[in-house]
């Protein structure tokens, strides 16, 4: 079996956001004051062959920490793909090909320790994507109680591992629209709801351009600025905010929150029909395109039926001096001609 080193290369960072968590947290407080390095990481192996990476421990604390090591796989939650976790569960898929020291790990007060993980591929390793854990928890695997697992700050790589071979990259949108905000002005927020129907996780990168009535372009939005990965076989929605300021609230009567929403549609104003086209791509090369389009009405009628109460004041001022102007005009014209009798009269 051949063996392959990873040193952690720089995408580390950006593999930990593709699931909207750094890390995750067994135990108890103890582990709080624990950080490791690197949160995650992604990397291919043909079947058959052999990969290392190194996990780093810190006790940030002030106390000794006796910590131990497990492995699990993960899938995606019902919320929004995120990472699902089940110590408890049997060992399977990329859990059974993890080795590690089992050993308690004890560290001391601003102390460091490596952990070696070996990655051992089986020759009849399904192609695709493989997902699993490697966490460090205050109770050992083999106690009577089992590491309790939840999202949060704390300490666990998230594995990201492709296996060589038949992968399929396919993906499609089940739904776009926006799906958060009002009618009248901006913020809004656009959804994506996400599919993907390959055997390998897809990081969708793209953008949301949208057109106003005139089929001129409004703003364009990016897509997965993280590079946060959908999981095969699953759903997840990546979110956009269209903005131009934050919308203020008032606590006051019905009067100030009409001139307070007055404002909110000022600063984030828009009016007519838009159009919001997504473009996402992902996959190695670029090859999972995939598009969608809505249109939507922005009505701002608080700064409609103002302006609309001050135009019609405006032409009422304008009539009523075009009516004054017209009478004094007339009584103008009436003096002169008193003043000015006809010739021959005495």
């Amino acid at each position: 079996m051949n063996k392959k080193s990873l040193r952690l290369p720089g995408f580390s960072f950006f593999s930990a956001l593709a699931f909207g968590v750094l890390v995750i947290v067994l135990g108890g407080p103890a582990a709080q004051a624990l950080t490791l390095s690197p949160p995650a990481i992604e990397f291919s192996v043909v079947p058959g062959n052999q990969a290392e990476f190194v996990v780093k421990l810190y006790n940030e604390g002030t106390e000794k920490q006796q910590l131990f090591a497990e492995a699990t796989t993960f899938t995606a939650s019902a919320d929004e793909g995120i990472p699902a976790y089940d110590f408890t569960a049997p060992k399977e898929d990329i859990a059974t090909w993890l080795k590690f020291d089992t050993a308690p790990i004890v560290l001391e007060p601003q102390g460091r320790k490596e952990v070696i993980v070996t990655v051992n591929v089986p020759a009849d390793a399904p192609p695709g994507g493989h997902y699993g854990v490697v966490a460090f928890s205050t109770t050992p695997a083999s106690g009577a109680n089992k590491p309790q697992v939840s999202i949060a700050q704390g300490v666990g790589t998230l594995l990201l591992v492709r296996i060589e071979g038949d992968v399929k990259e396919s993906a499609m949108v089940t739904a776009f629209g926006i799906t958060a905000g009002r009618s009248n002005r901006l913020p809004l927020t656009f959804t994506t709801a996400y599919k993907n129907t390959g055997n390998i996780h897809l990081k969708p990168t793209g953008t949301v351009t949208i057109t106003d009535m005139f089929k001129r372009s409004a703003v364009t939005l990016t897509v997965n600025q993280t590079k946060a990965s959908t999981l095969p076989q699953s759903t997840r929605n990546y979110s956009v905010l269209w903005e131009k300021s934050t919308a203020q609230t008032t606590a006051g009567n019905a009067w100030a929150a009409f001139w307070q929403e007055y404002r909110n549609e000022r600063s984030n104003f828009a009016f007519g029909k838009y159009m919001a086209t997504l473009a996402l791509t992902a996959g190695q090369s670029n090859g999972v395109v995939t598009s969608a389009t809505t249109t939507f009405w922005v009505f701002p009628w608080h700064v409609v039926l103002v302006w609309a109460v001050v135009l019609v004041l405006i032409l009422l001022l304008l009539i009523l001096l075009v009516k004054r102007y017209n009478h004094w005009v007339i009584a103008k014209a009436q003096s002169g001609n008193n003043q000015n009798p006809p010739a021959g009269t005495a």
